[in-house]
């Protein structure tokens, strides 16, 4: 970096690179472009899975032997994303729902007040702030279509709005007015939107002709949260009778029900690959669902108090990050038999984690909370005090070489 008293090379006086110093703007950034490169020119042919499980470098160029996080194996701790990269305070209203564009060259968060806040994704920098059209109350819920061609939003007033890119409206519905939206998600082939909101019946959305298609009736108007599977027509929802429903969004009936929680759903969220269900209540039970054979849970996490966001990895299917009331962030991995989480990041947020994002790379953890602030959690780098080793994660995971499936744990 350039200062006042620096001479650039090339330029006759000091005067013009003061000029230019000053025109500068440097940013720090997270670029996870040179580990790409790395990898399209050495690691495309390389097992890297073969080599040691656990990674413990301790030197400033051990960075280079990170890898991305699809080259590592599902059981590896450093996949941990637990230092602090970057904090963002521009928001004015507490953030309550973010969301990674799918290239991830962008994110996008939105308020309490309503308004549609964009940050660059790698400088982390604030780049547009937009109100919801039509709309007056927080923005809640937030997602993007695989397709990359426009994204759909629900906040407190009932309004449903499907914008573009850019954030421009495409159409908006107000079928919930007056009643509080609080999960929207789109169709794997963006043709479709399902929406869930308080006291009323979920609805299925067309995008094309930009109709309500169906509504999901139940017994009683208790529905508050819905998640359309990522690859098959099927819609998974919650309520606030302690039941866990699935639907076929063409027939609008429902084809099967959970009686998974003491007390009413606070969110639900599939994984990538679809086969695993997670749900949160408020009896503080985080529990994992094999939607193959719906009998019992395959996983059940007693938490302090209630798990108010969930986002599994992009990559590693196992492996998910949970935001919860009292402001922790905790990563758990399904492949692993402990109760315990694999890490975890106290007071993150001073105040409900309210949402948490993976990047598409599964590289980078975004978090937003009561505080008003965004948060960029990245792994530890190599001679920080922040680096993972086989003491700072209880009970640590540690395969044998020969990856014969047993696990060992240093308990």
């Amino acid at each position: 970096m350039f200062t006042q008293h620096d001479f650039i090379p090339g330029h006759e006086s000091s005067e013009e690179a003061n000029l230019l110093s000053h025109r500068a703007v440097y940013r720090p950034a997270v670029d996870s472009n040179s580990l790409l490169v790395d990898y399209l020119e050495n690691g495309i042919y390389y097992n890297r899975n073969k080599e040691g499980f656990l990674f413990n470098g301790n030197k400033p160029l051990d960075i280079l032997k990170i890898g991305l996080p699809f080259e590592s194996n599902k059981y590896r701790s450093d996949l941990v994303c637990t230092q602090q990269a970057r904090v963002s305070l521009r928001a004015r209203a507490p953030c309550v729902s973010i969301e990674w564009y799918p290239g991830g060259r962008r994110l996008i968060v939105g308020t309490v007040g309503g308004e549609l806040t964009l940050w660059n994704g790698t400088y982390f920098s604030f780049e547009d702030l937009k109100s919801v059209p039509s709309g007056q109350g927080a923005v809640l819920a937030l997602n993007f279509s695989k397709q990359d061609d426009f994204i759909a939003c629900g906040d407190g007033s009932g309004n449903i709005v499907l914008l573009t890119p850019a954030l421009a409206p495409i159409a908006s519905f107000r079928q919930f007015l007056g009643h509080v939206v609080r999960d929207v998600t789109i169709s794997p082939t963006g043709n479709k939107v399902v929406a869930a909101a308080e006291n009323v019946h979920p609805i299925i959305i067309d995008v094309g002709s930009q109709k309500i298609e169906n509504s999901l009736v139940s017994r009683g108007y208790d529905i508050t949260c819905s998640q359309w599977h990522p690859i098959q027509a099927l819609i998974a929802t919650g309520s606030q009778t302690y039941q866990l429903h699935l639907w076929d969004p063409r027939t609008a009936n429902a084809i099967g029900t959970i009686f998974g929680h003491k007390h009413s759903v606070v969110r639900i969220k599939w994984n990538s690959t679809g086969q695993m269900l997670a749900s949160s209540g408020k009896d503080g039970a985080l529990k994992i669902w094999d939607i193959r054979s719906l009998n019992k849970p395959i996983t059940i996490y007693k938490t302090r108090c209630d798990a108010v966001s969930i986002s599994w990895h992009p990559e590693i299917e196992s492996f998910m990050t949970v935001g919860f009331f009292d402001g922790d962030i905790c990563y758990y991995n399904t492949n692993v038999c402990c109760s315990q989480p694999l890490g975890v990041i106290p007071n993150a947020h001073q105040g409900a984690v309210w949402g948490v994002a993976w990047h598409p790379l599964g590289h980078l953890v975004a978090s937003s909370g009561q505080d008003s602030r965004l948060k960029i959690w990245s792994r530890s780098l190599c001679s920080n005090p922040g680096t993972l080793n086989s003491n700072e994660i209880l009970p640590q995971v540690i395969l044998p070489r020969n990856n014969s499936g047993s696990i060992i744990r240093n308990d």
